[in-house]
């Protein structure tokens, strides 16, 4: 079974799945929670990459700029190339969205039908197809949607 929750920043979808989970389980169910951000995806497997690279050479191979995020560039000037500058692109999150769905398919198979989970997702894909959608055509749309 998968449960998701999607809605506004604050809405207070966390709280509602701390709330079911421990319900669940004390039903007898096995539960996992997962995140679209945190657990899904290209986004969070590059994001686990990169803290991995990061404690790997202890933060020499980044540079932190003054505010201690990492910098643009390696002159930390804010000039230049950014991933994160790039991955918030719409034309990028278009791109990734099919292959975040399809990963998250073979995840969900694996996690429901071999390990008997129950699956509690904060936040789907309904949000992140607002984002890529904006100026898409009809057919882009229509196809992302059949997709999810």
């Amino acid at each position: 079974m998968l449960v998701t929750l999607s809605g506004l920043d604050g809405a207070g979808k966390t709280a509602l799945i701390h709330r079911l989970a421990p319900a669940l389980k004390q039903q007898g169910h096995s539960v996992v929670l997962l995140t679209m951000y945190d657990h899904v995806g290209v986004y969070a497997t590059v994001r686990a990459l990169l803290r991995r690279f990061k404690t790997a050479f202890h933060d020499e191979a980044l540079p932190p700029t003054s505010t201690g995020q990492l910098a643009d560039d390696a002159s930390g000037n804010g000039k230049g190339w950014s991933l994160k500058r790039q991955s918030r692109s719409t034309i990028v999150k278009r791109a990734i969205l099919p292959f975040d769905i399809v990963v998250f398919s073979f995840m969900r198979l694996y996690l429901e039908r071999f390990k008997g989970k129950i699956i509690i997702l904060d936040r789907y894909f309904y949000d992140s197809i607002a984002d890529v959608t904006a100026k898409a055509l009809w057919a882009t749309v229509r196809a992302l949607l059949a997709l999810v």
